[in-house]
């Protein structure tokens, strides 16, 4: 009796070794990857993903800055936002008209417009016109938020814009012109849903 059994054949080379290596890539290379956007990624890199305003950093805390006095009179409750119009100059027809956009915009956030407020800074009020319903005639005010709006954009002062003013007196967000409203009400639906307090 002769055993010719012959051994089964090995599976050797390089097809085990590349799969295996494959399979801890798939795992490896998306945490190396979510690492190095989190910790390595040039600040301001990719701010604008989801973000339509530039943010304001730090933010401006009206609490805080003697400039911004008569912008506390405007009180806002817990999860309350407003939306701040600023242009140099007095408050003239283009005044009114951005104060009128961005009521619209207000308008059609739905449930949430309740916590919108509007207000206009400019450094006169005009001659015989109307102004908005909550209008500050104040330079100082208006440069504070221009030199701020500035700064968010890495540039000199803008004439006009509207920035995000949230319930802790923390301006935070700015936009450098009304020509993207979607994009105005699409931030401020977003800040809404992140501040809802019930």
């Amino acid at each position: 009796m002769s055993d010719h059994s012959t051994p089964a054949p090995t599976r050797g080379g390089l097809a085990p070794r590349l799969t295996l290596l494959l399979v801890v890539a798939l795992f490896v290379v998306p945490i190396l990857v979510a690492w190095w956007y989190a910790r390595i990624a040039p600040p301001g890199e990719g701010t604008h993903l989801v973000n339509h305003g530039l943010f304001i950093e730090p933010p401006l805390d009206i609490r805080h800055d003697d400039d911004m006095a008569p912008l506390r009179e405007f009180t806002l409750a817990p999860g309350e936002w407003a939306m701040l119009y600023f242009t140099d100059g007095a408050c003239e027809e283009a005044c009114n008209e951005a104060a009128g956009l961005l009521d619209a915009i207000r308008t059609v956030i739905g449930r949430d417009a309740t916590r919108v407020r509007i207000a206009a800074v400019a450094d006169s009020a005009p001659q015989g016109g109307t102004t908005p319903p909550h209008f500050f005639a104040a330079p100082a005010v208006r440069a504070r938020l221009a030199a701020a709006a500035g700064t968010a954009a890495g540039g000199l002062a803008p004439p006009t814009g509207v920035l995000f003013l949230d319930w802790r007196g923390q301006i935070m967000m700015f936009f450098p012109d009304l020509s993207d409203p979607a994009g105005i009400k699409a931030d401020l639906k977003r800040l809404l849903r992140g501040s809802r307090t019930s």
